[in-house]
Parts: structure tokens; sequence; C-alpha cells
């Protein structure tokens, strides 16, 4: 996949438990990444050196870096996609809850889909994600 010169990076699916809200969780992340060309940073993504140094990094952005870079990545040249899937845990999902973890991440998905500011989804981050009980 790297051997063409013309891909620049690319990603890994994940592989959560096979439970039903992990199945959900994958297959919504997976079906809307294509869709809406994000990626975040627990698929795995890979690039050629000369791309990350030609998007100068990783944005330093309060939240959502890897999708950021993704997307920067995603623009600079082909992005593909390996057939293998990497192994993600599900720690952050069991402490705060698998169905409130799945929610939370879907809707900053969708407030940063319409440009909401990273700062505003970061505070948010924190509030649903950060201070569960």
């Amino acid at each position: 996949m790297m051997n063409d010169s013309k891909v620049v990076g690319g990603y890994f699916r994940i592989r959560l438990p096979r439970r039903f809200i992990y199945r959900l969780t994958d297959s919504f992340a997976h079906y809307a990444g294509i869709l809406l060309r994000m990626r975040c940073g627990d698929h795995g993504i890979f690039c050629r050196r000369t791309a990350f140094l030609d998007i100068g990094g990783f944005p330093k952005v309060p939240l959502m870096e890897d999708v950021e870079f993704f997307r920067q990545l995603y623009r600079s040249g082909r992005v593909t996609y390996s057939d293998k899937r990497i192994l993600v845990s599900p720690r952050r999902y069991e402490a705060i809850g698998r169905t409130r973890l799945t929610l939370a991440y879907g809707f900053i998905a969708t407030l940063y889909i319409f440009g909401f500011p990273l700062a505003k989804l970061a505070s948010i981050y924190k509030r649903m994600c950060c201070h569960h009980t």
C-alpha cells in the first residue's frame, strides 16, 4: 500500500470487544469516517515522513488534533487503509460508560462537522467524558 508514491498515508480499522454498543460505535465511526473523510488517532493513522513535515505535524489545537491532522493529510494526497484491524482497548468506555461515551463521541463529532469551535468542543468533552462518577 505504501509502495504507491501517490499514497501519503493511511489508517487501520479498529477492533473492539464483540458487544453490541462496540459494534455500533465501530460501524458508525468507520462509515462516518469514510463519508466525512475523518479518522481519529485510535485508528492508527500513519503517513510518510515527508507528508508529516509538509503538513506541519500535528496541529496545536485543544481537541481533535488527530482528526485535524488526518483531514490535512487527506487533502495532501491519496490516503488508504489497511484491511488489518488495530486492537483498541475499551478501558475508557468501561470507565465512563459504553453508551455515554459512544453518545458523547457522536455528539462532539457532529458539532465538529458543523464547525463548532474546538475550544468549546474541548469544554464539552471535559464535561461529558471527564467528570463521570
